[in-house]
């Protein structure tokens, strides 16, 4: 126990270097611990933001494609197959999409989808023009966080482009 003894007994430097070394040591465990709810409140943000972005995505009752390209990973280089297919008869049957789970991957999972970290496996349907599942099931897909924003992952772009372009590789995937 250290009592007033054990001070008188210790040099002024030896009292600033024990000053200095519990601040130091209250500095080090305030910042590298994380709290429950900013961890808790930052999940939360990125899912709300990722349901947005399919949302907008798949927004068909917008037809500018501008909003779609700009929450989509690499939108800017799909713009020209996006325009296309959203013009298509197949994309005239769709009128949004539901979110219905999505889960945060670690580094070595977005690694082998071919996808930056971090990133999100997100389930949803596509919902036809009276609030069904065009498909009947769900789709899989993924976002990624790109410079703190997170975008609709250009592989979810490219995979329903496919049903487009039947014959050919979509211009940007």
């Amino acid at each position: 126990m250290i009592t007033s003894l054990h001070f008188k007994n210790m040099g002024k430097n030896s009292l600033k270097y024990l000053a200095l070394s519990s601040l130091i040591a209250l500095l080090i465990s305030a910042c590298s611990s994380s709290s429950p709810s900013s961890t808790t409140v930052s999940l939360a943000k990125s899912q709300l933001e990722i349901r947005k972005d399919f949302a907008t995505l798949f927004d068909l009752s917008n037809p500018s494609i501008t909003p779609k390209v700009n929450v989509v990973q690499d939108g800017e280089k799909l713009r020209s197959a996006m325009n296309y297919g959203f013009h298509s008869s197949l994309a005239k049957l769709a009128s949004g999409a539901r979110v219905s789970s999505i889960a945060f991957l670690n580094g070595s999972e977005c690694t082998s989808e071919a996808l930056t970290s971090p990133c999100a496996k997100v389930t949803y349907y596509i919902l036809g023009q009276n609030g069904s599942p065009v498909l009947g099931q769900a789709s899989t897909g993924y976002a990624v966080e790109l410079n703190g924003k997170w975008y609709v992952a250009k592989s979810v772009v490219c995979s329903l482009l496919g049903f487009i372009y039947t014959n050919s590789t979509p211009p940007g995937c």
